[in-house]
């Protein structure tokens, strides 16, 4: 559970919130199962955390008394140009373990989004694209060659080459 406070786990035997540590301000975060990934919008969305997903089900599952607490470092997204009051309201994944350098995901402020694809050798998220939008990004469906963004219209980003069209204008 993420809320101001930072990401909490749930232990339903004892019926016990259990902090994990490490993140302050939780907004939002988005998770992939098949992809073993997951990203956290925190600091009250200043930045971006990933985080393997099988660290954080092993954090979420330690007892309090152990104080899990996760060591991230925020995603670097320069690329993005952000102004100094612009905060990071959503992420979406896509992707699948078995093809990781596959793997992109989208990250939206309240005027742009910002497209990025996992580098393997690496280990971790790169942003390669930034996109301006006239209103906050407030939905995206992934296809599979494709992202559908929903704002004031609706856009199609490729996925190979990161370029958006207007998908549909009736």
């Amino acid at each position: 559970i993420g809320c101001s406070n930072g990401l909490y786990s749930y232990h339903v035997e004892d019926s016990k919130f259990v902090q994990i540590k490490g993140l302050n301000n939780v907004n939002y975060f988005a998770i992939k199962p098949n992809l073993t990934k997951s990203i956290i919008i925190a600091d009250n969305g200043e930045n971006l955390f990933e985080c393997d997903l099988r660290v954080l089900m092993n954090k979420s599952q330690q007892s309090g008394l152990l104080e899990p607490k996760l060591n991230l470092q925020a995603i670097d997204l320069s690329i993005a140009n952000q102004c100094g009051d612009e905060k990071w309201h959503m992420v979406e994944l896509h992707g699948n373990s078995e093809h990781l350098n596959e793997a992109i995901a989208i990250a939206t402020t309240s005027s742009r989004m910002v497209i990025l694809k996992y580098e393997a050798k690496m280990g971790r998220f790169k942003p390669v694209r930034s996109l301006d939008t006239v209103m906050p990004i407030s939905d995206i469906l992934f296809t599979q060659h494709s992202a559908i963004v929903a704002c004031d219209k609706f856009f199609e980003v490729d996925l190979s080459s990161y370029v958006a069209e207007e998908f549909l204008d009736m």
